[in-house]
């Protein structure tokens, strides 16, 4: 059941926007890389933004313990959250703008985990809050070029990492 609400939303996605690829293959990961250099505009941040995305995903499979992760993908996190982000210029330049968003996003984060286990309004909850940690691709753009470009590229951001999984797909999935 799960899996023929995904390849719909595939196909709905691939009807929307003939570029779309399925989330998180190998393709999809080349044109995200594509768009974050579009809507960036910044190389160090651009790394700054995939090591997020990486320890995100990673950190969520552990936790909840839907994909298995390897050794190899453990190191390659604590390589890149404890050696390349403390190096990162562009981390550097902009934590004080980003911790906030990062520290909101990671208690939403935490908070989704239990209320996807609540009822439907608490699931439905919780399909926003676990995403909240993409206000911070809206932020990196303020912080290198201000408001009105933030403005330009926020909703396409949003419904890029958003649009291969709708709330009845989720809500079905838990």
């Amino acid at each position: 059941m799960a899996q023929t609400r995904r390849i719909h939303t595939e196909i709905r996605i691939l009807r929307k926007n003939h570029m779309s690829f399925t989330f998180d293959t190998e393709e999809w990961l080349i044109q995200r890389d594509q768009k974050l250099t579009e809507w960036i505009e910044d190389s160090s941040a651009v790394e700054f933004v995939r090591i997020l995305g990486m320890s995100t995903e990673l950190f969520d499979d552990l936790v909840d313990q839907d994909k298995p992760v390897s050794e190899k993908q453990i190191f390659n996190l604590i390589f890149s959250l404890w050696v390349d982000l403390p190096f990162n210029s562009y981390w550097n330049a902009h934590k004080h703008f980003l911790m906030p968003v990062l520290f909101m996003s990671i208690n939403a984060w935490l908070d989704a985990n239990v209320l996807e286990k609540g009822e439907r309004s608490d699931r439905a909850y919780a399909y926003v809050f676990r995403n909240l940690t993409l206000q911070i691709l809206p932020m990196v753009v303020f912080t290198l070029h201000g408001k009105e470009r933030m403005r330009e590229v926020s909703l396409e951001m949003h419904r890029f990492f958003t649009e291969h999984e709708t709330l009845d797909d989720y809500l079905g999935e838990l």
